[in-house]
């Protein structure tokens, strides 16, 4: 029991320093749905190999409407297995691309699971380290191409990278937390308009109901994003799945006033095809985001 209270503490400690301390993360203000609940390893190391021996391999395509000029594209590859019941191994790309400007972050992450007691009680602790490239595309800029300040921006070597992430999960409960971008905010580096978020933290519940054979099961989820330099969002929605889990479709209400819906329905038990929109937001800190749509795809496997 003691041992029990220590680490509920030692969570509480971490989830008050992710809050309290500023730190630099990618900032986009529009997510990929699939993040909140199909895969929510693309934000948290911590959920990386969550169950032993299952394989998941996730690709997913946002783009912004074609009507937004220069509007952003990210593509998405992760891969995640739990090597044991607490260890878990992954493998997380991320390429954006918004007007002139690309990033590429590969990353590598290790997660680790304490079980608390015999309650389902569980901590996740997952860290994910490597690099992030930035590189302006000289033949989409409105000026000189060959300036030197440019020329110095691309000539940049990939930057090391780490991000720390912490889950607790009790039942149908699961508390997250994550500070991205270790290095660079150890090193105070100023970074461009893609890496200038503070922090992601969330909390959802999952529970079903009806026939016990076929149960459908809701989870609410609550996220806090908050961004350097603009205004933070608060994520509210919730998943529902049912028949047997192959179907699955959630909505979520973001304070910047846009409103994301998505649907996914899973194939011979080793696929899952999904798909999201995002209306876009008007009047977000004097700016418009335009309406995106989302592409996923998931496999998924485990040993018997």
């Amino acid at each position: 029991m003691k041992n029990q209270i220590q680490y509920i503490l030692f969570l509480i400690l971490l989830l008050a320093m992710a809050f309290c301390v500023p730190m630099a993360a990618h900032a986009q203000t529009s997510n990929f749905g699939a993040g909140y609940f199909q895969n929510q390893y693309i934000f948290n190391p911590a959920m990386a190999g969550l169950k032993s021996t299952e394989l998941n391999i996730n690709t997913a395509y946002n783009r912004e409407s074609t009507s937004v000029s220069n509007g952003a594209k990210t593509v998405s590859l992760t891969a995640d297995y739990g090597l044991s019941d607490a260890v878990g191994l992954g493998f997380n790309l991320l390429m954006d691309k918004i007007g002139a400007l690309s990033t590429t972050r590969i990353m590598g992450s290790y997660a680790y699971q304490v079980k608390l007691n015999d309650d389902n009680q569980r901590i996740h602790f997952g860290i994910s380290a490597g690099g992030i490239q930035e590189r302006f595309n000289a033949n989409q800029i409105i000026g000189d191409p060959s300036d030197e300040m440019l020329y110095n921006f691309n000539d940049r070597k990939m930057q090391f990278e780490a991000d720390f992430g912490v889950a607790f999960q009790y039942n149908g409960l699961t508390l997250q937390a994550v500070s991205p971008n270790l290095v660079s905010t150890l090193r105070d580096t100023e970074k461009t308009v893609l890496s200038q978020g503070t922090l992601v933290a969330s909390a959802a519940y999952k529970f079903g109901f009806g026939d016990s054979s076929n149960p459908v099961n809701v989870e609410p989820k609550v996220t806090f994003r908050s961004f350097k330099g603009t205004k933070s969002i608060i994520d509210a929605g919730a998943n529902v799945d049912f028949l047997q889990n192959t179907i699955n479709i959630y909505g979520l209400y973001h304070s910047n006033k846009s409103v994301t819906g998505g649907i996914g329905f899973k194939v011979l038990d080793a696929f899952q095809i999904s798909g999201a929109y995002n209306s876009g937001s008007d009047g977000f800190s004097g700016a418009t985001l335009g309406s995106s749509f989302e592409l996923g795809l998931r496999f998924f496997t485990s040993r018997r």
